[in-house]
């Protein structure tokens, strides 16, 4: 992929060797979520940024999920979804699904009105 394919910033996820999001709107942004799992014990996200100033920046939110534990460490800020994976408390009840489930905004109405 080259400046002309993707003329923002992009980023791009490896699991090991492995490039996870090979499709370009994955790279480059998309308001679309998506998810990979991971088969070894390293992924890598590389962040590139090209010469363009006007464009707004580039945001990305990630959701952990460690099959092994079987909680988040609440105490560390972290909440957990009910299908286990594990977000900020910050990106409680901020109008997204960061949990792929929907659990972090589904008690929002409960608890911040």
């Amino acid at each position: 992929m080259n400046i002309i394919d993707c003329p923002s910033d992009s980023l791009r996820i490896y699991d090991s060797t492995t490039l996870l999001n090979k499709d370009p709107k994955q790279q480059c942004g998309t308001p679309a979520s998506f998810t990979f799992t991971s088969s070894t014990t390293e992924i890598s996200m590389i962040f590139i940024s090209n010469s363009v100033v006007e464009s707004s920046g580039f945001q990305a939110t990630i959701a952990l999920h460690f099959p092994m534990i079987t909680s988040c460490p609440q105490n560390l800020g972290f909440f957990q979804c009910k299908n286990k994976n594990c977000i900020s408390k910050q990106l409680q009840c901020d109008g997204r699904n960061h949990c792929g489930d929907g659990t972090d905004e589904s008690l929002c109405d409960i608890f911040f009105d």
